[in-house]
């Protein structure tokens, strides 16, 4: 349980700081706020999805499925937070008139249709580590 604590934190921490520095236009106030909700939203999203992903798996005592799929939350919400990074980089770069609005919504839909394909291919990878973290404790 260390190690995945520790590999999650680890992840978190670098996701956080590259959302971070690539919005040094937005005032450091708005950044954390911009931060903490995304990071609220990517680990609902993420909660759900192992959720759907553990649902399918049976065999397993409920006790058991339940660390896994807190041990699944712990790795899959930074790596998603990894995936949705550019959006920031986006913001920052309408914050500074850099591009218009019509191709920051352009890119912001693109980035969430690979993040969309990411969650539909990770359910079925998350019931796979689900499955393989269960068999190797039974």
């Amino acid at each position: 349980m260390i190690v995945i604590i520790m590999i999650s934190l680890i992840i978190y921490l670098i996701t956080l700081s590259t959302i971070y520095y690539k919005m040094p236009e937005i005032k450091k106030e708005n950044r954390f706020k911009s931060i903490f909700v995304g990071e609220i939203i990517i680990l609902v999203i993420t909660f759900l999805i192992v959720n759907i992903a553990g649902s399918k798996i049976e065999g397993f005592s409920k006790e058991n499925l339940s660390t896994a799929k807190i041990y699944s939350l712990l790795i899959f919400a930074p790596t998603n937070g990894i995936i949705l990074a550019p959006i920031a980089k986006s913001l920052n770069r309408l914050k500074e008139k850099k591009i218009k609005k019509d191709k920051f919504y352009k890119k912001i839909v693109i980035i969430l249709v690979i993040f969309l394909i990411c969650l539909i291919i990770e359910k079925d990878y998350i019931q796979y580590f689900i499955q393989e973290l269960l068999r190797s404790v039974k």
